[in-house]
């Protein structure tokens, strides 16, 4: 490959490998249910009381994303393990993973990168059957370098422990900040994933399968 041309594929996780159904119903239904058994309040008020604990820690603050801290916390008296477990039925993927991902992985390295705590990345792994193995790496910015959000010291610091130049990274995400704007100032070709042409651009996709065609673009140029 010539200097420069891409080498590794990056993945957002949540919203673009799979939907978000099960992330959204651990956080907002299944923490206020367990919470109200525990305390013996009805799911309401039970809700009211976690969606204001949420908004008081904040998305700034790395405790947010950890479900082993509201856990503890809430006082739930369950396991991390246990807790997932139950939204495991719901993970779906977006269409294309399956049949886009081998395609791509013949000629490039693939490599998760998400905002998710390292346990909601691999239960999704874990769903993912043998295909989990295509991942070279998997990063966390929470639970690898205790950083809340993908901002553009969490990309470089992917970029130096892979040893390789941004400009060498193709990142995917569905995220118009986190995953296009901040990735492309330090130099990743990043590109949106945005289905049903809610978003337009030159650097959005509408979904997985046309992801072939702009690497195939990108090697001949």
């Amino acid at each position: 490959m010539p200097p420069g041309s891409v080498k590794i594929i990056s993945f957002d996780l949540d919203g673009t490998l799979v939907y978000r159904d099960h992330v959204d119903y651990f956080w907002l239904e299944l923490i206020p249910l367990l919470y109200a058994q525990r305390h013996g309040v009805d799911l309401d008020h039970a809700r009211a009381i976690v969606l204001s604990e949420y908004d008081r820690i904040g998305e700034d603050d790395i405790r947010w994303y950890l479900p082993e801290y509201w856990l503890r916390r809430f006082d739930l008296k369950v396991s991390v393990k246990d807790a997932l477990r139950s939204v495991r039925p719901l993970i779906r993927f977006k269409p294309g993973v399956f049949e886009v991902l081998p395609e791509v992985s013949k000629d490039y390295k693939l490599i998760i990168v998400s905002n998710a705590s390292i346990e909601f990345i691999q239960l999704v792994l874990e769903n993912m059957g043998e295909l989990r193995y295509i991942f070279s790496r998997v990063y966390s910015c929470v639970s690898n370098f205790c950083i809340p959000r993908k901002n553009e010291i969490f990309f470089r610091l992917i970029c130096q422990n892979m040893g390789i130049a941004p400009s060498e990274v193709l990142h995917l995400g569905d995220n118009p900040l986190y995953d296009l704007e901040i990735p492309r100032k330090v130099g990743i070709r990043a590109y949106l994933l945005s289905e049903g042409k809610q978003t337009q651009g030159e650097f959005v996709l509408c979904n997985l399968h046309e992801l072939p065609d702009i690497l195939s673009r990108l090697s001949s140029t």
